[in-house]
């Protein structure tokens, strides 16, 4: 929560040619954010003391007066909260009013249609997630643009890009979902997410053609150490490209194949010490790279693959480890998408 303001920024000219005021003048140093008292009420503001005052605001310092002395400024001066800026109700920007009015749309279509649980039981049946990726996108495109530069661009990207039903968007969608599974809810961290999905993968454009031909667990040892260079080949274009992401987001992307057991790369990070919407974003992207067939070059049932992260019976290409409340949001997931299968076989019956 925020402080409360103890003093407010006047101009110059607001004084006028008086010499005399009944409330205190400080001077607020930009430089320390400190205020130091100036002038005392009734003390006379005279010429020299004046032409200091104008050295020291060509120098980058402002006049202050103690908020609790605004009403005797106001009347002494016979002018408005208005017409001084730092007492102006802030503008709400255009952008800001626009996600607002999207953030409500959202709250109540959520509320009223949309189960993440049943929707990705019926996205991984029929191999159709359009309809979670258009219920992110609107989530996403709602994000405030004032948290952060990467937030916006997240919001920029979903509203430009998230439309198709590729495998990006997939990642996308399926990340930010299983985040909200995991408590994860703030427009800073969705965003920092959002923008690490889209950007993950950057580094695969860079890879031979016979590395991404290639099923992963089909790969030599050399051209498996190509392939683990593109969490760093995603990193290197972000830089070239000069593409400003919070740190929070580069670290997701330079760590999405890190494992909470210590077994993932590039650095072997464990446990805590990996960034925790780094294992949401390495979840998502193994799920759907496994069952897409990229992993083994076969593919399977999203499904079968929760539930052999829920019993730890891993088949090659699945050793990985993302952590207690990742496993325990997928274990989740998979009893209703068991008990929505199990519907849908008894119904066909």
């Amino acid at each position: 929560m925020e402080s409360e303001k103890l003093y407010f920024l006047i101009d110059l000219e607001h004084l006028g040619e008086a010499q005399l005021f009944p409330f205190h003048m400080h001077v607020f140093n930009p430089m320390t954010k400190q205020y130091s008292p100036y002038l005392y009420a009734n003390s006379p503001l005279t010429g020299a003391k004046r032409e200091l005052l104008l050295q020291i605001i060509e120098k980058g310092g402002k006049i202050a007066v103690p908020m609790k002395q605004k009403k005797t400024l106001l009347h002494q001066l016979e002018i408005t909260e208005e017409q001084i800026p730092d007492l102006a109700p802030e503008k709400v920007h255009h952008l800001e009013e626009r996600r607002k009015q999207l953030k409500e749309q959202v709250k109540e279509s959520e509320t009223n249609t949309y189960h993440f649980k049943e929707q990705l039981a019926l996205a991984a049946s029929e191999d159709n997630f359009s309809g979670m990726i258009n219920h992110v996108r609107e989530q996403v495109i709602a994000l405030s643009p004032r948290v952060s530069s990467t937030t916006t661009l997240a919001s920029l990207l979903a509203e430009s890009l998230l439309f198709e039903d590729d495998l990006v968007n997939r990642t996308v969608a399926l990340s930010y979902m299983l985040a909200k599974g995991c408590g994860i809810t703030d427009d800073e961290a969705m965003g920092d997410l959002v923008c690490a999905a889209f950007f993950s993968h950057l580094g695969y454009t860079q890879l031979p053609h016979s590395v991404m031909k290639r099923a992963q667990t089909q790969l030599s040892e050399g051209l498996k150490k190509d392939w683990k260079k593109h969490p760093g080949l995603s990193m290197h274009l972000l830089r070239k490209a000069r593409i400003e992401l919070s740190e929070r987001c580069l670290a997701i992307i330079e760590q999405h194949h890190e494992r909470y057991d210590g077994q993932g790369f590039p650095q072997m990070k464990k446990g805590a010490h990996i960034e925790t919407l780094a294992l949401v974003l390495g979840a998502a992207s193994h799920i759907l790279e496994f069952t897409s067939g990229m992993v083994t070059g076969g593919k399977s049932a999203l499904v079968a693959y929760v539930m052999n992260v829920k019993n730890k019976t891993y088949v090659p290409g699945m050793e990985c480890e993302f952590g207690p409340l990742l496993e325990e949001s997928l274990a989740h997931l998979v009893n209703t998408m068991k008990t929505e299968s199990n519907d849908k076989d008894k119904k066909a019956a």
